[in-house]
């Protein structure tokens, strides 16, 4: 049996959370090396916790955060609850600091007991901070192209109409250069939008947003094929993009008769066309942003593509089929990306 005590004790010591065991009443019994250390660096005695009652500790404190603690621990002690956890914001004396508490139950001889742990997570929250600060960024740029640039891109398309005696090729060159300034800043949109952390993702029929997005296309004579459905779980407005950036890469290097198949795989779905394929010496730039062997293309459609699979944990590559252009997504696991997320901005989807 001392062996046992012993052995229990050293495993305490051996992790790196901070562990205090807890009586019914509250009482510290129990606590490990990290917890004896934690208290060290911030002024107390090694064991001086031992025998203080952790819920008196924090009623005394009386902040919002203790009262909380307090309250969820007393309800792991008192058998209402199977688990309490909490986040909360302790600084030290010199930086800044996250910790993780949770407080679960632990029965001993039928007496019950609490395990109450401290996890330092410093690292994550200072990430997540990180993220947030460059989305806010990317924001601010989103907003600059949404509204610094296209203001004046529809000035200078206003005042195109007034050159009544220009030479009506040169006022079309003029438009046309205006036109692929805004389609560039349209992809460039979306591509940064795919970079910005979306919404919370929810379940979706494949078939559903390809049909809602064939129809809010300019799409002439092409057809949509949908072979197959599956539900996925994804960012819509992302998930919209990528459909309509392959949809768009069809139309616009097929030709306006092509026919755009969606279908299934066994790990996700595809899009395909019945064009003449894409040649071998443009795969491996494929969905490098800006890439494009056409003049009027931006280069960012299938860039987008592949950043947006990447928000959702997904892959997307160009099968080799023989013929046409096809695209499979991999979608399984169905969703590693974590939510909840920021709110993705509400900006106009990219221009043909």
């Amino acid at each position: 049996m001392d062996r046992t005590l012993t052995l229990g004790a050293a495993a305490l010591d051996a992790l790196s959370l901070q562990v205090t065991i807890l009586r019914a009443d509250g009482v510290i019994v129990q606590t490990n090396h990290a917890w004896r250390t934690f208290g060290v660096e911030n002024g107390l005695a090694a064991d001086a916790t031992l025998g203080m009652n952790y819920l008196d500790v924090c009623d005394a404190d009386g902040g919002d955060e203790s009262i909380e603690i307090a309250d969820g621990v007393r309800a792991v002690l008192d058998g209402e609850s199977d688990e309490f956890v909490f986040e909360y914001r302790c600084d030290g004396p010199t930086d800044r600091r996250w910790f993780l508490m949770r407080a679960t139950p632990c029965l001993v001889d039928g007496e019950r007991y609490g395990v109450v742990t401290h996890a330092d997570i410093t690292d994550r929250k200072l990430a997540e901070l990180e993220v947030q600060r460059r989305n806010d960024e990317l924001r601010n740029l989103v907003h600059l192209l949404a509204h610094d640039i296209r203001n004046p891109l529809n000035i200078a398309d206003g005042w195109l109409s007034e050159l009544d005696d220009a030479d009506p090729a040169v006022v079309e060159r003029i438009h046309t250069s205006l036109e692929r300034i805004d389609a560039i800043a349209d992809d460039v949109l979306a591509l940064m939008q795919s970079e910005i952390a979306a919404t919370e993702p929810t379940e979706g029929s494949i078939a559903d947003h390809a049909r809602d997005v064939w129809e809010g296309m300019d799409t002439a004579d092409a057809t949509l094929v949908v072979e197959a459905d599956r539900i996925v779980t994804c960012y819509p407005k992302l998930f919209d993009h990528l459909l309509l950036n392959i949809f768009r890469n069809a139309i616009h290097h097929v030709g306006s008769d092509v026919t755009v198949t969606v279908g299934t795989t066994d790990c996700g779905f595809f899009v395909a066309d019945d064009g003449p394929g894409i040649p071998e010496e443009d795969r491996d730039r494929l969905f490098e942003p800006g890439y494009t062997t056409d003049t009027e293309g931006t280069g960012f459609g299938l860039a987008i593509v592949d950043s947006v699979a990447a928000k959702h944990g997904w892959t997307v590559e160009l099968a080799d089929v023989g013929s046409g252009a096809r695209f499979e997504v991999r979608t399984t696991p169905s969703f590693t990306a974590s939510g909840p997320l920021s709110e993705l901005l509400d900006v106009s989807e990219p221009a043909d």
